[in-house]
């Protein structure tokens, strides 16, 4: 479908404009509402920190709290029209050399101060989801990196879904039961593989059942927010 082509978000930061970067988040809302689209796969934060990363037009800025504070912004933006967001790349994306094996070498303090940062401060905003990104860090996939999972639901609060970058997933048991709650997109073969091994109780069942409650909360949430949206369009006719 046709859209506005916004300002990137590289290009919307150089503005230090938080009012701005908000009421962009509205306008694009409007444009996902009228395709009936409930989460919107947007906004990506991750830290500036090679001029190669091919997604770095994707990104705010190479400070952390610049990066927090405008997808904040946009976030609360965004949702206030009643469609979702999903910030990304959770968390290191900054190069795309081997982007799904590389891995991010970084040590805590600088991970925390910096590359965490803004993902802690947009979490003020209640994103619905959060996209796990391809790398590794340190030695770990994101996909399975239940450390930072961990970071992600209690340092943060974060209480939404934890879904991956397309075929972000390598090995679907890990993932779960690091805590990833969504495989995206369908891989058949690893749905096979997971009915298997469901069907010979190999799956932890209790991982099983807190990733279904996250879908099932999220999908009552997209049907919730749904009429609201449809609500405010007949108004607005």
């Amino acid at each position: 479908v046709n859209t506005t082509a916004w300002p990137c978000a590289t290009l919307l930061a150089s503005t230090w404009d938080e009012e701005l970067v908000e009421k962009v988040g509205k306008a694009g809302a409007e444009e996902v509402k009228e395709n009936n689209i409930s989460i919107w796969l947007t906004p990506a934060c991750n830290i500036h920190r090679s001029p190669l990363c091919g997604r770095n037009f994707e990104y705010y800025s190479e400070d952390p709290y610049l990066a927090g504070i405008l997808a904040k912004k946009y976030i609360e933006g965004v949702q206030e029209m009643h469609v979702g967001t999903c910030i990304k790349h959770f968390c290191c994306n900054n190069s795309e050399f081997s982007r799904h094996w590389a891995s991010m070498e970084v040590d805590e303090r600088t991970l925390h101060e910096i590359y965490l940062k803004a993902f802690e401060i947009a979490m003020e905003a209640k994103p619905w989801t959060v996209m796990c990104s391809y790398n590794l860090v340190n030695g770990r996939r994101m996909s399975e990196n239940n450390k930072l999972y961990n970071v992600l639901r209690n340092n943060f609060k974060f209480d939404g879904l934890i879904m991956s970058d397309w075929d972000a997933v390598k090995d679907s048991e890990a993932s779960l039961n690091a805590g990833l709650n969504l495989e995206m997109p369908y891989n058949e073969n690893h749905h096979n593989l997971m009915m298997k091994k469901a069907q010979e109780n190999i799956l932890d069942e209790r991982k099983l059942d807190e990733s279904a409650v996250k879908v099932i909360e999220l999908a009552e949430k997209c049907e919730k927010e749904s009429k609201l949206r449809k609500m405010d369009m007949s108004i607005n006719e």
